[in-house]
């Protein structure tokens, strides 16, 4: 199941929700809500094909996806990319030892974008810096993204950018360390198996 943000529900249904709810937060463990704010929608429509980049490649999406615009994959400049919605979201980031404010787009909106195979497992995810890593597609329960920005400044090659896949630590029970070593900065490519 992929993370979709929910729209804004009627007075009337949340407040029958949360009465219903109300007896059941005793007996149960709660996460916090994650605090996802949806920075900008999506402009970007969704069409069986899209044009190459005209600016430089910063991610390539291969493997068992129906929708390509080079060959056998799916390229997309810093433009294209961030015309899916744009979200934020503050986490710890162990690789910077420190909380930070990440801004960019959801992996599940890029792999919708892709048209994943249903029946997809994991992702390959290599970097500029060579590194490789497996993500079970059971990461996709969360709101993973691709962050473009850290802090509100764009991150450079330098700064473990210009992509770097960050998970929402501090709003679900996610496994440090599980889950730590498959933040990726440099981000390159994403090859669904």
């Amino acid at each position: 199941m992929m993370y979709q943000p929910q729209p804004p529900w009627p007075r009337r249904q949340f407040l029958r929700t949360l009465v219903l709810l109300g007896g059941l937060t005793a007996c149960q463990p709660s996460q916090p809500p994650a605090p996802v704010t949806l920075i900008r929608p999506r402009t970007l429509a969704q069409t069986p094909s899209l044009p190459p980049p005209h600016d430089p490649v910063v991610l390539s999406v291969t493997g068992r996806i129906g929708v390509t615009n080079r060959a056998d994959r799916l390229d997309l400049d810093l433009t294209t990319l961030e015309q899916l919605a744009l979200y934020a979201y503050t986490t710890y980031d162990a690789g910077i030892r420190r909380r930070a404010a990440y801004q960019g787009v959801l992996l599940s909106d890029v792999l919708q974008l892709a048209g994943m195979a249903a029946d997809a497992t994991t992702l390959q995810a290599s970097a500029l810096n060579d590194y490789v890593t497996d993500i079970p597609l059971t990461a996709l329960q969360w709101p993973v993204m691709l962050a473009t920005f850290r802090d509100g400044q764009r991150m450079p090659i330098a700064e473990k950018g210009p992509i770097e896949i960050v998970f929402p630590a501090d709003s679900f029970a996610i496994d440090p360390a599980v889950w730590d070593p498959k933040w990726v900065w440099m981000l390159r490519t994403l090859d669904v198996r």
